[in-house]
């Protein structure tokens, strides 16, 4: 009897991660898309354009941690990280439990190669918001990519669990 729950208990938990991977592949798709259409909305998300528009916006509402959000993410996708952290540590100064805030810096500094801090923003996000499935996912990765892979399929289990439609993910080149 043990046998059989423990051979059920690993089909669902192989099917949860086949699943998440099935899942992801679209989204790969469509950032390496032959045809550009992603990549061509991520360059215009960072564009000097919309950078500027973004930062008249701040200019009328400094007090606005949402904007400076946004702007951090414009910076990201144009690949100035520096500029972009600086923004988050503003939204974040003006808002401490600002969950996006903190999943969105954690990916910055991944891409800056800062393990430590991003694995620190990430369950700083979690701990605000228990059902942020961004940060489990941004969390779930950087565990993969170090290794830890039983650590990374429990966030990716539980970004399933929480079923929550995700906005797409700030990306870097390479």
């Amino acid at each position: 009897m043990h046998d059989i729950a423990s051979r059920r208990t690993s089909f669902w938990r192989d099917s949860a991660f086949a699943a998440l991977l099935l899942a992801g592949l679209p989204l790969a798709a469509c950032q390496t898309s032959p045809t550009g259409e992603m990549t061509t909305i991520e360059a215009a998300q960072g564009s000097e354009q919309n950078i500027a528009s973004l930062t008249a916006v701040i200019d009328r509402s400094p007090r606005d941690p949402e904007a400076y959000n946004v702007r951090g993410s414009a910076y990201g996708r144009a690949g100035d990280y520096r500029q972009a952290l600086q923004d988050f540590d503003m939204a974040i100064q003006l808002n401490p439990n600002f969950y996006q805030a903190y999943s969105n810096r954690a990916l910055i500094y991944r891409f800056t190669g800062d393990q430590g801090k991003a694995l620190a923003d990430y369950n700083h996000a979690i701990q605000i918001n228990a059902s942020y499935d961004a940060a489990y996912i941004g969390r779930g990765d950087l565990y993969r990519k170090g290794g830890r892979t039983k650590e990374a399929f429990n966030d990716f289990q539980k970004a399933i669990q929480l079923d929550t439609p995700t906005a797409a993910p700030i990306t870097a080149a390479g």
